[in-house]
């Protein structure tokens, strides 16, 4: 018998019993879910007189909600009414509000190459059906790429965001992730969940260790090794955390090849084409996600010299990026989590 099932509502709950002499006896449940065109994965720790599946359940909710707020393909969301809003106001939420007040202050560190107005750019390509957009009409789609078009206000407990260009479009997807990793941590630890794993397609946040005081290993992929279900992610090297944050990205995320080029989704903001690199990989270790998330675009756009003195030069971050040449380079900070 062959049954329907709807994958953007789908929910998995797992677990299994899992004791550590030392502090008792706690219970591992797992949630696997699709939000953001994503499949999350949480993993808690709890003593067995916790509702478990409860609280997952109330993480996935709040994933179902900030993704109709921030959804670029959800009509009714924040965002899209935003882009549609042709230069007028519009009140948005709270959470909707906050991200893009964060996001403007990555904008702003980004050295330029990173804004997260590149929604008339990113439009434009279609990396599934590997469509490459016209030059005049990249150019033309750059006229509106400013991050200083967004004007925020707030008052009396409402949010309001504006494009002042009609034809400005926002797209929080090379941020979103890391905010809503940091966000549902907090939500755990709000409901008294003390270890935990969330990961978010390459963005991985995790806290309080395992139960017996060991750390969590934050697996970095191999970016020369493409995943497919006949070859698992070959793991380049692990990162052992208590807390803290792993983003991982790379041009191999989304791209296809046309005409013997490789055209990859990391887009400059001065041409509209993917960005010229040296780097395959650029992992992040940070306390917040969202810092891994919102410098990653910048470190692939300078490049590994640029980048990696950008990084010494940024105090909340520490990276190992990979060159395409194969060379791994370590941030002078990283060698306190590998020893």
């Amino acid at each position: 018998m062959q049954h329907n099932v709807d994958i953007k509502k789908f929910v998995q709950f797992r677990h299994s019993n899992v004791r550590y002499p030392e502090n008792g006896s706690y219970t591992k449940w797992d949630c696997t879910f699709l939000a953001f065109d994503t499949v999350i994965n949480i993993s808690i720790f709890v003593h067995e007189h916790k509702d478990a599946q409860a609280i997952l359940q109330s993480a996935v909710d709040w994933c179902r909600n900030a993704e109709n707020c921030i959804s670029m393909f959800i009509p009714s969301s924040d965002i899209s009414q935003l882009n549609q809003a042709h230069g007028k106001r519009v009140e948005v939420s709270k959470l909707t509000w906050d991200l893009l007040q964060i996001s403007l202050k990555y904008c702003k560190n980004s050295r330029d190459a990173f804004d997260i107005t590149m929604g008339s750019v990113c439009k434009l390509w279609d990396f599934k059906k590997g469509v490459i957009p016209a030059q005049q009409d990249l150019h033309a789609a750059l006229i509106h790429v400013d991050w200083k078009k967004l004007k925020l206000a707030r008052n009396d407990g409402h949010y309001y965001a504006q494009l002042i260009d009609p034809l400005t479009s926002v797209d929080l997807g090379g941020i979103a992730k890391g905010y809503f990793a940091d966000k549902l941590r907090e939500l755990l630890i709000s409901q008294e969940v003390h270890h935990g794993i969330i990961n978010l397609g390459g963005n991985a946040v995790v806290f309080g260790g395992k139960p017996d005081g060991s750390p969590f290993n934050v697996g970095i992929r191999d970016p020369k090794t493409p995943s497919t279900a006949q070859a698992p992610t070959r793991i380049l090297m692990a990162v052992p955390l208590h807390d803290g944050s792993v983003v991982t990205s790379g041009p191999y995320e989304r791209y296809f090849t046309k005409n013997g080029n490789i055209y990859h989704h990391i887009l400059s903001t001065n041409d509209g084409m993917p960005v010229k690199t040296d780097l395959v990989s650029a992992s992040i270790i940070s306390e917040k996600s969202i810092d891994g998330d919102g410098y990653s675009t910048t470190l692939f756009a300078l490049g590994s010299t640029a980048a990696m003195s950008f990084v010494e030069s940024t105090p909340e971050i520490e990276a190992i990026l990979v060159r395409n040449d194969g060379k791994i380079l370590l941030s002078s900070g990283v060698i306190k989590y590998l020893s």
